[in-house]
């Protein structure tokens, strides 16, 4: 029974920070262990660290590689927020032109704060 209450918990923290649980758990067959499995693992992706040294070193190919994969993980997943804030970050990286460094340091923070605050919603 505890595993149930913790995740409901978890789905209730997660509806309330804007994400798509039914969606998501549509996308999982309605498996809500699976779906938690896989939320959880997620909150323990290192992309965001390699992203942060990508843009540091301004290799903006594999800076759009890195955030492109987090896009789909967070996408695949219906976590909205962190769907909207890689897109954007996508956006900014794609093409064969620098980006505005300062644009995608604060697009890379806004990023790394959601990803902080996912988390927390999943009790990590």
């Amino acid at each position: 029974m505890e595993v149930s209450t913790n995740t409901e918990q978890v789905f209730s923290r997660l509806r309330e920070w804007g994400c798509d649980v039914s969606g998501g758990l549509e996308r999982f067959l309605e498996d809500e262990d699976l779906y938690i499995r896989c939320l959880k693992r997620f909150s323990h992706d290192p992309a965001l660290i390699n992203l942060q040294e990508y843009v540091k070193d301004e290799n903006w190919k594999g800076a759009y590689e890195i955030a492109h994969s987090f896009k789909g993980s967070s996408g695949t997943l219906n976590l909205t927020p962190l769907y909207t804030a890689s897109n954007e970050l996508t956006s900014m990286l794609n093409g064969d032109y620098a980006p505005d460094k300062d644009k995608v340091d604060e697009q890379v923070k806004k990023l790394t704060g959601l990803y902080s605050d996912y988390c927390h919603a999943v009790g990590r």
